[in-house]
């Protein structure tokens, strides 16, 4: 992807791992993106594929509590105008654990693709437009 788009671009992989998902180990994913070593606003998008939001989402207990703190961390790391994107797959999860259609606080959303290709892209709603900031 940095090759196809360019030097303007900086990407940082991570959840990097030879463990095999849901190994009872897993807790290490956490660790890599619930507390993202970014400075505030330091990135533009967050692009998370069964990343870390799937595994706090698939959590049995406490999903609500991680996944909103998941939010809360992406909203920190991303600066005006930023986005997450996550795999349909774990949308379900997140409304689950959410209880809510998939609305989160401070963002807004819309979903791209086509059949099994859906992602859906929480834009970061910018300080200055959030009513009472």
């Amino acid at each position: 992807m940095q090759n196809e788009l360019g030097e303007g671009y900086k990407f940082i992989p991570g959840d990097l791992s030879r463990v095999k998902p849901y190994d009872k180990s897993m807790r290490h994913y956490r660790m890599d993106a619930s507390y993202l070593p970014f400075a505030d606003g330091f990135c533009d998008v967050v692009l998370d594929t069964l990343g870390a939001m799937h595994y706090e989402a698939i959590e049995k207990w406490g999903a609500r509590k991680l996944v909103t703190k998941l939010f809360e961390e992406y909203r920190r790391v991303l600066g005006d105008n930023g986005m997450v994107i996550i795999d349909m797959v774990t949308l379900e999860n997140i409304k689950k654990a959410l209880s809510v259609r998939g609305n989160v606080e401070g963002f807004t959303h819309e979903d791209i693709g086509w059949r099994n290709f859906k992602f859906r892209i929480y834009r970061k709603i910018a300080e200055k437009e959030i009513i009472g900031a």
